[in-house]
Formats: C-alpha cells, sequence, structure tokens
C-alpha cells in the first residue's frame, strides 16, 4: 500500500525592517557629545593598581552600569540618550593602538565643536622675514647689520663704508609641523573607524544604525 504524505507549504517569515536611524560614526560622535552632552568616565571597574587601563571590552562597561537598575541622578540636567552614552563608553576605552585615552579626549573635545583635527590642509613650507617694521613706504620686512662695512668710493672718490644688510628668514610652517598635524589626523580617522567597527560588531546601538560614511582619510590630497 502506498502512503502519500502531504507536506504543509512553509510559509516565510517575514523580515523585519531595520527601523534604525542610518548615521554615520562622525555624526554620531558629534551628536553623542555636543546634543546629548555624553560625558567620557573612566571608572574603577575599567581601571587597575598601576593606573593602566583593563582589558574590558564596552559591553561589559554597560553591564557594569546596568547592575543597579537606575542611574544616579546628579541633577541639573536630563541624562545622555542611551545610545549616547554607548558611544561615549566606547570613546573612553580606545585600546592605546588607536591612541587610548590621549585620542579619546581629542574625539570628545573636536566632536562638543562639531570639528575635525586641523590636517593643515594646503600647507606648504615657505621662506618668511622672521619681523617686519612699518615706515613711511608702508610694512616693511625687517633687516639687521651682518658683518664690517664694506668700503667703496663713490661717484666724487670719497671713500664710504656701507652697511651689510641681511633680512634673516625662517620656514613656516615648518615640514615637522605639517606631518605631526597629518600623523594626528590619520591617528584620528584609525580610532574613528575602530569605533564603527565596535560599535556595529557590539550591536549595542538600540536606536541608530552605523553606516560605512566615513571623513576624507587624507583631505590634503587630490583623492582623497
Amino acid at each position: 500500500m502506498m502512503v502519500r504524505v502531504i507536506r504543509a507549504p512553509v510559509q516565510a517569515v517575514p523580515v523585519q525592517p531595520d527601523r534604525r536611524r542610518a548615521v554615520g560614526i562622525h555624526a554620531l560622535i558629534n551628536w553623542a557629545f555636543s546634543r546629548e552632552f555624553a560625558q567620557l568616565d573612566w571608572g574603577d571597574v575599567v581601571s587597575q593598581l598601576n593606573g593602566a587601563r583593563a582589558a574590558v571590552g564596552v559591553e561589559y562597561v554597560m553591564m557594569q552600569r546596568g547592575a543597579t537598575g537606575a542611574r544616579i541622578d546628579g541633577g541639573g540636567r536630563s541624562w545622555p540618550a542611551d545610545d549616547a552614552q554607548v558611544v561615549a563608553d566606547a570613546v573612553a576605552h580606545l585600546p592605546l593602538t588607536h591612541g587610548g585615552r590621549a585620542m579619546a579626549l581629542q574625539i570628545a573635545e573636536l566632536a562638543r565643536v562639531g570639528a575635525v583635527p586641523d590636517a593643515m590642509v594646503g600647507a606648504r613650507p615657505r621662506f618668511r622675514p622672521v619681523a617686519w617694521h612699518r615706515n613711511q613706504n608702508g610694512m616693511r620686512a625687517a633687516t639687521e647689520e651682518c658683518g664690517p662695512p664694506i668700503a667703496r668710493r663713490n661717484r666724487k672718490g670719497v671713500l664710504v663704508h656701507d652697511k651689510v644688510l641681511v633680512c634673516p628668514l625662517c620656514i613656516e610652517p615648518q615640514p615637522n609641523q605639517i606631518a605631526h598635524a597629518r600623523r594626528n589626523y590619520l591617528q584620528w580617522w584609525g580610532a574613528l573607524l575602530e569605533l564603527r567597527l565596535v560599535l556595529d560588531r557590539q550591536g549595542l546601538l538600540s536606536v541608530h544604525r552605523l553606516t560605512e560614511a566615513m571623513p576624507p582619510r587624507t583631505p590634503w590630497s587630490k583623492t582623497c
């Protein structure tokens, strides 16, 4: 006897759309520190006796914050949004390979004013007078005597001594200043990339969804 097996149709499970707001990491950090007034917090949960930061992740810090079930209300203003606090915790716990606390402070300070590090875009070392002075003809580069006067005879045969004047020059900006500013910008850019990867991988954001948008990597070059 043949048995017929009737299979019920498989119903596809509808995929819930991601209703979180898409935002780039730079815009998200600016929002957290400038709009929500998030603060960096290096609490005891991430400190060691020698002052170095413990190797813990952002998710551990958030678990420690939620252990009490509430936040301490210090008064004066409301607490930042949850996503803003998550961002602040991620910034505060940047690894040393991406600048550590010094870079975290720089990121927070720049985000509060919506700025980026000065990469000295368009800067080129140039020779400039060390000092200037004003006379009846306007602003002139300052000069100074150099060496003994030069003796010569004028048209009338009179012996005169001419001063030897030079204009001291300096190089501004110096090449090492430009290089330092651009290294700092690249480290800041790399720290933002690290934050984007960490926040996206851990899935700790509830209202925002990170995109791949990033600031220009080398704004001083024609192809950023």
